[in-house]
């Protein structure tokens, strides 16, 4: 089980998106291209342990563009980690906490900077180490494929696909296209939800109304240019407030991907949404409140 966490938690995927050049003596120039090929938005599936497995990694620059801020999702599970560059081994660390255990990375990259090997130890509460091992084998500017073992005969292998601007822009026009107009209803809420959606000023950022029902609230929709993906803003009517991360996976699907604040706990949301007619989308995934977890099942339907 040890084994297994470990490999759960080292979760560094680069990508290709180079910065300009870096005056910082503390970060030089190529690390700060190696580094900033991790910085957007990742689709990642795979094995663990035999098992199949999805999820999402972000990646961002801190404010002063010295060190990376990881956000790694799988279900309605987060994992947050760090990473900085140690400039006498030439190495990315990342530092990692999944409950009440620490995980530290380092990763060095070949000289064409194609593969990167690392060796990755996990602190455990009892005072215990394990170690393991791990390979990034940067396959295409968008792609990339994560190997990584560790004691006990434990294994994970992933690929990354980054989530490219153009393809978020599409998601939000493609999105925005469909919902813009009339009123959408949800007649088995209680009471009965009404949602309306229009555009602010320039169509870059999409209004939407959420009125009764289960959620009501406001929220606004727009591509967040640093993770390079849709998100939206939320605000209930309880005082909630939140964010979600918001991927089109075909012509008429998208996928919402939510964590919020309430004023008496936390909650997290895993959405499908399927257009099923111009005027009517179905709805289904899960909400996780307090720790328990509710199935989602809705059809709305459009009144012009």
């Amino acid at each position: 089980m040890k084994s297994a966490i470990l490999v759960y938690t080292v979760l560094l995927f680069p990508s290709v998106s180079a910065f300009g050049q870096s005056d910082d003596p503390a970060l030089p120039a190529e690390a700060r291209t190696f580094m900033s090929r991790l910085v957007g938005t990742w689709e990642m599936q795979g094995l663990r342990n035999g098992e199949p497995f999805t999820g999402l990694l972000q990646v961002r620059w801190n404010d002063a563009q010295t060190g990376l801020i990881y956000c790694s999702r799988e279900g309605s599970r987060l994992t947050h980690g760090v990473g900085f560059w140690d400039a006498t081994t030439g190495e990315l660390v990342e530092t990692w906490v999944v409950d009440n255990l620490s995980v530290a990375l380092r990763i060095k990259p070949n000289t064409d900077r194609t593969v990167g090997d690392g060796r990755v130890m996990l602190y455990l509460p009892n005072g215990e180490t394990a170690v393991g091992t791990t390979r990034s084998e940067y396959l295409t500017a968008d792609n990339i494929r994560f190997i990584g073992g560790g004691t006990g005969g434990q294994s994970f292998e992933a690929e990354y696909t980054r989530v490219p601007i153009e393809a978020s822009e599409a998601a939000l026009a493609n999105y925005g296209k469909f919902v813009v107009g009339g009123t959408w209803v949800c007649e088995t809420q209680t009471p009965i939800s009404k949602h309306t959606y229009h555009w602010r000023p320039g169509n870059k950022t999409l209004w939407w109304d959420r009125q009764g029902g289960r959620f009501p609230g406001l929220s606004l929709l727009s591509v967040d240019h640093v993770a390079q993906c849709v998100r939206s803003m939320d605000v209930d009517d309880d005082g909630s407030t939140g964010s979600a991360v918001w991927l089109q996976s075909n012509e008429n699907t998208w996928l919402m991907l939510g964590r919020y604040h309430a004023p008496d706990g936390e909650q997290d949301l895993q959405l499908t949404l399927t257009r099923t007619s111009q005027d009517e989308i179905h709805l289904t995934g899960t909400a996780v409140i307090d720790g328990k977890e509710q199935t989602l099942s809705d059809v709305w339907k459009r009144k012009r």
